[in-house]
């Protein structure tokens, strides 16, 4: 009988109780303070670093570094790592993180100027943040939403469904979305309502999956890089261009594209294909 080595046995529990993606308790002093919503989790960058067997003599390079997981990670393995982000924010959360030459003096001064500004606001609007609430919360005095008002709440993302509230307001053939309309607010547009249904004619098409163990888990982009589906598809010969792909259009706002495909055709047509996870 082989048995597993205890670092696989760990990793499967990881797989089993649903925590592949999530952040670990023993992380959150590093990478909770600000987390972003298309980040991987820490310890499949220390996975990483083991599986490859990287030391104080290695340098780690992170083209997308995003917000500084492989590089937080590879400090605190006292490994040399070179970031890369060319979005504006994200690149000064990274350097925040990886900075650790903070004087604690100048932080805590900062924080009690913060802190005395804030207690100021809530001074000036009658609220007394220094004395802990011994009494019953529900005897405050809060406003509240009414039951219509509370079923017009929006939760999760906008992928999920619209309350039947509002879907009930479209008329017949239209439906309701929700569309950016500047930075950090949105709008509800009615549409002609589309829907995509699979043609029960066509035949299925099986593809062996070629994604490598050890990033199947974690990706759906890299089964679709991996397994050239944009290829198979679409009948284009196509590569990979940038992944998470961020910029700010006017009246719009931010917009995202997971990862950007180019390629040609056999007739030379170039083409364009933005992935959306």
């Amino acid at each position: 009988m082989t048995l597993m080595p205890v670092e696989n046995i760990e990793k499967a529990k990881i797989h089993e109780t649903g925590k592949a993606n999530k952040l670990g308790d023993q992380d959150r002093a590093f990478h909770d303070w600000y987390r972003f919503i298309l980040s991987f989790p820490p310890h499949l960058v220390r996975d990483y670093i083991h599986d490859f067997g990287l030391d104080n003599q290695s340098v780690v390079l992170d083209p997308f570094c995003g917000t500084g997981t492989t590089l937080v990670e590879s400090k605190i393995s006292d490994i040399s790592s070179l970031g890369i982000e060319a979005n504006a924010f994200t690149h000064f959360a990274t350097a925040v993180k990886i900075n650790w030459e903070i004087e604690p003096d100048l932080l805590w001064r900062h924080s009690c100027e913060i802190a005395k500004k804030v207690l100021d606001r809530l001074g000036k609007q009658g609220i007394n943040d220094q004395e802990p609430f011994d009494g019953d919360v529900s005897t405050l005095p809060l406003r509240q939403l009414s039951a219509e008002q509370n079923q017009l709440i929006l939760t999760d993302s906008y992928r999920t469904p619209l309350p039947l509230a509002i879907i009930k307001t479209a008329p017949e053939g239209y439906e309701w979305i929700i569309r950016p309309a500047s930075r950090a607010q949105y709008q509800f547009v009615l549409t002609k309502a589309a829907s995509f249904l699979a043609n029960p004619n066509l035949t299925k098409t099986k593809i062996p999956d070629a994604t490598p163990g050890i990033v199947s888990e974690y990706s759906l982009l890299a089964k679709i890089r991996y397994n050239r589906l944009i290829d198979i598809f679409t009948g284009v010969t196509c590569y990979s261009l940038q992944n998470h792909l961020r910029t700010t259009l006017s009246k719009i706002g931010q917009v995202e594209t997971d990862e950007i495909y180019v390629g040609i055709d056999q007739q030379g047509v170039h083409y364009v294909f933005p992935i959306y996870q």
